[in-house]
């Protein structure tokens, strides 16, 4: 059974990329899905069996930290945007506050301390870097785990929401391109139509 995120209340961010079941972040760089698929299910479920602390990183506003703490996990949420941050943090139940920490930052550049956490979410974020900042996160998210933990890491396909990056990325792999996913002008290629703005990709 799917896990549904509630309806956060935020300011209008202005942004035209929102849809059903997906929410626009406030500083442009994206949408974050209302809907976990089976990673952040699994994710959750875990969490709710161990006693480390689980990272969700790039959490936006939370929509698999939520559950994760209604289930009695101690979390740590991190984002680039702080504002996503205050909203989970202003919105949850107060009971869990104690077990909430929220950080600032992004990808490669945070730094947790290594071997801190059982479990990590990592959810639609590796596709917005190149492929040496890919290295480099999973690098660094390999060793913030502890022995046996669970990454949870799940990367858009251009054979799916990103369908019109198709000829693109088939044209980059036919050259052997390494990284021929790497998404530049994702407004490009969005599904659904929108109303001139480019998106705020992460630094």
């Amino acid at each position: 059974m799917k896990i549904r995120g509630k309806t956060l209340s935020s300011e209008n961010s202005g942004s035209q990329w929102n849809a059903p079941g997906m929410r626009p972040t406030l500083n442009g760089t994206g949408f974050m899905f209302e809907v976990l698929d089976e990673f952040a299910n699994g994710f959750i479920e875990y969490s709710r069996t161990i006693e480390a602390p689980v990272l969700d990183i790039g959490c936006a506003f939370g929509v698999a930290s939520r559950p994760a703490l209604e289930g009695g996990a101690r979390v740590v949420a991190c984002d680039m945007e702080q504002r996503h941050l205050d909203i989970l943090r202003a919105e949850i139940n107060p009971e869990h506050l104690d077990r909430l920490e929220c950080v600032q930052g992004s990808l490669p550049s945070v730094d947790f301390e290594p071997g801190r956490f059982g479990a990590i979410l990592c959810s639609r974020v590796l596709h917005f870097l190149d492929g040496s900042a890919i290295d480099a996160s999973i690098r660094k998210m390999a060793s913030w785990l502890q022995p046996g933990g669970r990454l949870y890491l799940l990367a858009d396909t251009p054979y799916g929401f990103w369908r019109r990056f198709i000829p693109v990325f088939e044209a980059k792999t036919a050259r052997g391109d390494r990284w021929p996913g790497l998404l530049l002008s994702p407004e490009n290629y969005l599904p659904f139509k929108q109303k001139g703005q480019s998106m705020n990709m992460p630094p």
